[in-house]
């Protein structure tokens, strides 16, 4: 059994499609995988898999996302760059959050969000790595 992501609803793996090499079931049941197909050619807007995601997995809208960069002045908290610079031709900002409370501080760039991530979010180590830049 798996939940579709689309329709909530628990079906039999049967009712979902295998993704190869490894034979994985998608996230979608076929019925919505479908309509999703069907709403795509036609040119209607079918579901945002970003959107699903900003909420599973931070408890935000696409709403709350625009209001942040709206805030931001559309621009990296960190670097204050325009550009998000983000790898796979995907046009979006990343969500940074701490990893222990899991609040949001804001969004970042690619290249920021890497290098906070690469520092393990340590005060300390982001700080010395300041003073050996001012050496």
């Amino acid at each position: 059994m798996k939940q579709c992501e689309k329709c909530l609803h628990t079906k039999p793996l049967t009712e979902f499609k295998l993704v190869s090499p490894k034979r994985v079931p998608m996230r979608f049941c076929i019925e919505c995988y479908t309509e999703n197909r069907r709403l795509s050619r036609s040119g209607e807007k079918p579901f945002d898999k970003r959107s699903s995601g900003l909420e599973r997995t931070y408890g935000i809208t696409p709403e709350d996302y625009n209001q942040m960069l709206k805030e931001q002045d559309g621009r990296c908290a960190i670097c204050l760059g325009d550009d998000p610079k983000s790898p796979k031709r995907v046009n979006h900002w990343y969500i940074d959050h701490c990893h222990t409370t899991g609040k949001i501080r804001g969004l970042l760039c690619n290249a920021c969000n890497r290098a906070l991530g690469n520092f393990g979010d340590s005060i300390e180590t982001l700080e010395n790595a300041i003073l050996y830049l001012k050496k």
